[in-house]
C-alpha cells in the first residue's frame, strides 16, 4: 500500500530540459538523465560547434581587415614623408643658388669692382630670404605638431586598446545572449538572461549620463578643451565610457561569462564528456583470519640431502687438444715522401686613391699624398665643409 501513492508523484515530476540541469545530472547531483535528455543535449552541442566555427571565421576576417588598414596607413605615411623630403630638396637647391650669388658678390667686392650701393641687398635677395625664413618656420611648426600627435597617441593607446576589447566583448556577449534565447531553455533561465542584459544596459547608460563611478563629466559637443590627464597634456576631454568600461566590464559580465564560455573560442576537444557505463570489477575476496592462525607465512623447509644410492654416475669428459698455428711475419710498409711547397706571404699593398699608385708601407703612401696631391686633398676638404655647414647671409 505504501508503494502506490509514490507512483503518481514520480509521473508528475517532469525533468526540465536545459544545459545546467543535465550537467548537474551527469555530475551526480540529481537523478540520472534519460536518453531523450542526452540526445537533446548532443543536438545543442552540435549547434554550438557550428556557431563557434562561424564566429571564429568572422574573427579571422576582422583580423585580416585590420591588417590591410594598417598597411594602407603605413603606405600613406611613407608617401607623406617622401613629399616632405622633396620639398626639403627644393629648399636646398634654392639655398645653393643664393650662396653662389653671394660668393660672386664677395669676389667682386674683393677685386674692387663693387660700389657701396651694390653692397646693399637687392629686392630679389630680400624676397628669397623672406621665403626661406617662412619655409623654415613652416617646417618647425609641422615638426612640433607631429611630436605632439605622437605623444598624445602614445599615451592614449592603452585606453583605446582596452576600449576596443571591451566593446568587442560586449557585442560578443550580446550576440551570445540573443542566440541562447532562441535555444530551448526553461523559463527560469530565459528570465535570468533577460534580467542580466537589462542590468548591463542600465549600468552603461547610468555611467554615460551621470559619471558617478569615476567622477568624470561628458565633454560638450560645441567646445574642445585642453587639459591635463595623468600628468600628460591631452587635447579635449576623455569620454567616460573610454575609462569606465574596462574597469567594470569584468564585474558586470561575470555571471554571463560562465554560461557563454564555450562560445568565446573554438576548441578541438569536446565540450562535454558523457560518461559511458563500464564493466563492473570482480569482487574482492575477503579472508577472515582465525585467532590461532599465524599472520606471518613461514618459508617451506629445505629439501632433504640425496642419499648415495640416488646419485647417478656420469662419465668424465676429457678436453681435446687444440692445434696452434704459427704467427705470420709482418710485411714492411712503404711510405711515400710528399714535398710540401710553402710560399712566403705577400706584403700588404696600399693604393693611392688619386693616382692608383701602390706602396708597401703606409708611411710611404702618406708622404706621397702629402707631397704630390696636396692641392686635391685641400679642395676635397673644403667641399666637404661647405656641404655640411651651409649658412645664410645676415
Amino acid at each position: 500500500m505504501s508503494e502506490q501513492p509514490t507512483q503518481p508523484q514520480e509521473q508528475k515530476e517532469e525533468p526540465t530540459l536545459g544545459l545546467p540541469n543535465v550537467l548537474d545530472q551527469l555530475k551526480g547531483a540529481g537523478p540520472k538523465p534519460t536518453p531523450s535528455e542526452i540526445a537533446l543535449l548532443l543536438a545543442q552541442i552540435q549547434a554550438m560547434d557550428s556557431e563557434r566555427w562561424r564566429r571564429w571565421k568572422e574573427e579571422q576576417d576582422e583580423k585580416w581587415r585590420r591588417w590591410k588598414e594598417e598597411q594602407e596607413e603605413k603606405k600613406r605615411e611613407r608617401e607623406e614623408k617622401e613629399k616632405k623630403s622633396q620639398s626639403q630638396n627644393n629648399f636646398s637647391e634654392l639655398f645653393e643658388k643664393l650662396m653662389e650669388r653671394i660668393e660672386a658678390l664677395e669676389k667682386r667686392l674683393a677685386e674692387g669692382e663693387v660700389k657701396k650701393k651694390e653692397l646693399e641687398m637687392p629686392d630679389w635677395a630680400k624676397a628669397i630670404q623672406e621665403e626661406v625664413l617662412a619655409i623654415r618656420q613652416r617646417f618647425k611648426e609641422e615638426e612640433q605638431k607631429e611630436r605632439d600627435r605622437k605623444l598624445i597617441e602614445e599615451h592614449q593607446r592603452p585606453l583605446l586598446e582596452k576600449l576596443k576589447e571591451a566593446e568587442a566583448r560586449y557585442t560578443q556577449l550580446e550576440k551570445t545572449l540573443e542566440e541562447m534565447k532562441k535555444m530551448p531553455l526553461t523559463p527560469q533561465q530565459s528570465a535570468s538572461i533577460n534580467t542580466t542584459l537589462k542590468q548591463i544596459k542600465e549600468t552603461l547608460t547610468d555611467i554615460r549620463e551621470t559619471g558617478k563611478l569615476l567622477g568624470l563629466k561628458e565633454p560638450e559637443e560645441s567646445s574642445s578643451k585642453s587639459g591635463n590627464y595623468g600628468g600628460l597634456p591631452v587635447k579635449g576631454e576623455i569620454p567616460i565610457w573610454a575609462v569606465a568600461i574596462p574597469k567594470i566590464i569584468n564585474e558586470i559580465f561575470e555571471s554571463i561569462e560562465k554560461r557563454a564560455a564555450m562560445w568565446l573560442k573554438p576548441s578541438q576537444e569536446p565540450i562535454l564528456k558523457i560518461p559511458t557505463p563500464q564493466e563492473a570489477a570482480p569482487p574482492v575476496k575477503v579472508v577472515e583470519i582465525q585467532p590461532n592462525q599465524p599472520l606471518i607465512r613461514m618459508p617451506p623447509p629445505p629439501p632433504s640431502e640425496p642419499t648415495p644410492a640416488t646419485v647417478e654416475a656420469k662419465p668424465i669428459e676429457m678436453p681435446q687438444p687444440v692445434e696452434v698455428k704459427p704467427a705470420e711475419t709482418p710485411q714492411p710498409v712503404e711510405v711515400k715522401k710528399v714535398e710540401i711547397k710553402v710560399e712566403p706571404p705577400k706584403p700588404k699593398e696600399y693604393k693611392c686613391k688619386y693616382c692608383s699608385q701602390t706602396f708597401t708601407k703606409p708611411q710611404q703612401l702618406a708622404s706621397h699624398v702629402r707631397k704630390a696631391h696636396k692641392k686635391e686633398k685641400e679642395e676635397e676638404k673644403r667641399k666637404k665643409q661647405e656641404a655640411e655647414q651651409p649658412q645664410l647671409p645676415k
